[in-house]
């Protein structure tokens, strides 16, 4: 049996973001309106419309219902465009601190309950009616960590999550 839970995070294909990123760093620093005029004129070229044309139609597949060319846009705008290089990166980077497997223990088994008690049976497959910021809302509600910044504790849990509805989906091998 198999639980298939709604995807609330659609990635850009590889191939889409090198052009993305090469288009936002070319404009980095272009006020908004200019910005703007080059996304328009960037997005109407023959080899960049055909490349967005294949991006549309792979993230409709995958069921992206909201504006696909607004999430581009902003996706160049206001992450791409201020993204660092990697060599910044690298020097800023903080040392990794794990969480404690005691915590992660909490938050798998308070995912497998949550997602299963928050779920629709509709023929041979059942789909998860939950969202992770409520099943992690519910999860503060239940659950009191100490010494663990708040942040931290909110993306491993969301993280958690991801990683289980991975494992869930049908034609998807266990991570």
């Amino acid at each position: 049996m198999s639980i298939q839970l709604k995807t609330f995070h659609f990635k850009f294909s590889p191939i889409f973001i090198e052009h993305l990123e090469r288009f936002a760093k070319i404009h980095q620093y272009d006020d908004r309106h200019t910005f703007k005029e080059a996304w328009t004129t960037w997005t109407k070229t023959d080899s960049i419309s055909k490349i967005i044309e294949e991006e549309i139609a792979d993230l409709t597949k995958d069921g992206f219902d909201g504006n696909i060319l607004e999430k581009m846009f902003k996706s160049a705008r206001y992450y791409y465009r201020k993204k660092p290089e990697t060599k910044d990166v690298i020097a800023k980077k903080k040392k990794y601190e794990g969480s404690s497997r005691s915590f992660l223990e909490q938050v798998d088994a308070h995912i497998s309950h949550y997602v299963h008690t928050h779920s629709v049976s509709s023929g041979e497959t059942i789909k998860s009616t939950a969202s992770p910021a409520e099943a992690y809302d519910d999860f503060c509600k239940t659950h009191e960590i100490v010494g663990m910044d708040e942040a931290k504790q909110k993306k491993t849990y969301k993280n958690r999550y991801y990683l289980f509805s991975k494992k869930t989906q049908p034609n998807n091998s266990p991570m």
